[in-house]
């Protein structure tokens, strides 16, 4: 791991201790919803009605913990994953599982087996004109085999869309986690001191 060591592992503990709290308050029980309203309580600012909204994680949920459409229209797909080991890759199982669910959704084959938060997301979806696609996989572990990169290129290079940003996909691992939490929340100086 080693990606600045012993402050990652303290951001770790720090994580769990807050989406515990965070679980508390909202009898969550599974562990991955703890790590899903974290991230959107204190990294993304949403509200509990707008998390609410936006999770479809649930049996038939194709992969997709959430689903988030944003006021510039870009639809942000989401999957979480919690391991206790920080150390701990993001799965390749798990991405090959949302690219199938990807795969359905685009091709407007998910009716059949998606769970009914989640054709309620997409069928927003289909409402709009979305400007791009996000598919941000999160996970309080770290990193991301090799193959499951290649796999996630290669799904993006086969849709096409109009410029190569259109879509695109992010690993958002523990690292990622903390360096965005810092930025959010560490408290700045509008004028600093200078000693001379």
């Amino acid at each position: 791991m080693d990606r600045n060591g012993s402050l990652v592992s303290l951001f770790k503990e720090q994580l769990e201790n807050e989406s515990e709290r965070i679980a508390d308050e909202r009898d969550l029980t599974k562990r991955g919803d703890f790590l899903t309203w974290w991230y959107f309580l204190r990294l993304r600012g949403l509200l509990a009605a707008d998390i609410e909204e936006a999770v479809c994680d649930d049996g038939n949920d194709l992969g997709l913990d959430a689903i988030y459409i944003d006021e510039d229209n870009v639809v942000h797909f989401y999957q979480f994953k919690n391991p206790e080991n920080l150390d701990k890759a993001f799965p390749e199982g798990d991405v090959d599982k949302v690219l199938s669910g990807l795969h359905l959704i685009l091709s407007r084959r998910h009716e059949d087996i998606a769970n009914e938060d989640l054709r309620g997301r997409i069928d927003e979806i289909y409402q709009t004109v979305p400007t791009g696609y996000r598919l941000h996989l999160v996970t309080s572990g770290t990193g991301m085999s090799r193959a499951a990169e290649e796999k996630l290129d290669n799904f993006v290079d086969e849709l096409g869309g109009p410029s190569r940003s259109f879509f695109t996909w992010h690993l958002e691992d523990l690292v990622y986690l903390q360096d965005v939490f810092y930025r959010e929340n560490l408290p700045t100086v509008e004028n600093p001191i200078r000693f001379t």
